[in-house]
């Protein structure tokens, strides 16, 4: 979808909500995509392929919406609700993601490069093979997390939580995962060289060998 055909999209569905001339005149200054996102709920809108870049999404509520292949880059993010959003392919390099909802979400095959996802919710999410090398990752809520052949290498998960999270086969070298929360995770083939795991909690964290206790 272009960006002007989510545009009329968005204004239609924005100014249907409203009948009284004097609330629409009012109303016009917000008319800018990126302001007219965050007022509108589009949970489970179809915005495949939509070209966001560097706008203000900020708190935008997307929850369970379809953002395939969706240009995303230097976008702003921060807070914005992604429960469950179907983002494979996407464009999020260079993007704030801080203290956004991205639970339960599909993330595979998106780019990220340069991204910053402190205090992300990633609960349940699908990071299968993703490349999250250098990110900031720190507080990330990746409870249950598939990260599976993920790249993690110097990323900065220091009080990540990664409670029971899927990390077989990852690579974290180098990464930083001092105080993070690795509880019933499953390391098995995880390469953890020169990894940072001061006071880390590996309390039944499971890997080739035994679990660690």
């Amino acid at each position: 979808m272009s960006s002007s055909g989510l545009s009329n999209l968005l204004e239609d569905s924005f100014y249907s909500s409203y009948s009284c001339p004097c609330v629409k005149r009012t109303l016009a200054p917000l008319r800018s995509l990126g302001l007219l996102v965050n007022i509108l709920r589009l949970q489970g809108a179809n915005l495949e392929g939509a070209m966001l870049s560097g706008l203000d999404l900020s708190h935008a509520g997307l929850s369970g919406a379809v953002l395939r292949a969706a240009k995303l880059d230097g976008a702003n993010l921060s807070h914005a609700r992604m429960h469950g959003a179907d983002l494979r392919n996407a464009d999020l390099s260079n993007t704030e993601l801080t203290h956004a909802a991205l639970a339960g979400g599909d993330l595979r095959g998106i780019c990220v490069s340069g991204a910053n996802l402190e205090h992300v919710n990633l609960q349940g999410a699908n990071l299968s093979q993703v490349d999250l090398s250098g990110l900031r990752l720190t507080h990330a809520n990746m409870v249950g997390a598939n990260c599976s052949g993920a790249k993690l290498d110097g990323a900065d998960l220091q009080h990540a939580n990664l409670t029971a999270a899927n990390l077989q086969g990852a690579s974290l070298k180098g990464t930083n995962l001092r105080n993070a929360n690795l509880i019933a995770a499953d390391l098995s083939g995880v390469d953890l060289s020169e990894a940072d795991l001061a006071k880390a909690n590996l309390q039944q964290a499971r890997t080739d060998r035994e679990s660690i206790r």
